[in-house]
């Protein structure tokens, strides 16, 4: 959730910022850029969690995608998060990541946590459903 008002907030500033944007480490001011970096963290966090004890089935091209990216988008989220020791604008780590990963697969990522969670949302209500029948027969008429 948080991790998609990010998103939209990033998408929604680039478009406020499309025309003026130059490539450059200026551009790293930004706040859509900004954004961006928030929401591959957040991203990451969800990685994590879901990767160590959520039980949750990453599967097929979805976990080779998050494979592929774990450590670098590890990395840059401990860039963004944490305070560099360096004083460059652009922190290697962070470089990393832009440098050598598309920005489609993240995209890709997100989109693929977004059905995980909502088949996940239906099979829980499935079942609360089928509990409360149960448990509470309908009355005979």
């Amino acid at each position: 959730m948080w991790a998609n008002a990010q998103r939209e907030a990033m998408e929604q500033e680039f478009d406020k910022e499309a025309e003026s944007l130059e490539p450059g480490p200026q551009m790293m001011a930004t706040e859509g850029i900004s954004f961006m970096f928030v929401w591959y963290g957040l991203i990451w966090s969800v990685i994590e969690a879901c990767q160590k004890d959520r039980g949750l089935p990453l599967l097929g091209v979805f976990k080779a995608d998050i494979e592929g990216i774990s450590d670098p988008l590890r990395r840059c989220r401990n860039a963004v998060l944490h305070v560099p020791k360096g004083k460059e604008l652009l922190d290697d780590r962070i470089a990393d990541l832009v440098g050598g990963v598309s920005a489609i697969t993240i995209r890709r990522i997100h989109r693929g946590f977004g059905r995980l969670f909502h088949d996940e949302m239906v099979r829980h209500t499935a079942e609360n459903n089928a509990a409360q029948a149960l448990a509470d027969p309908a009355p005979e008429a």
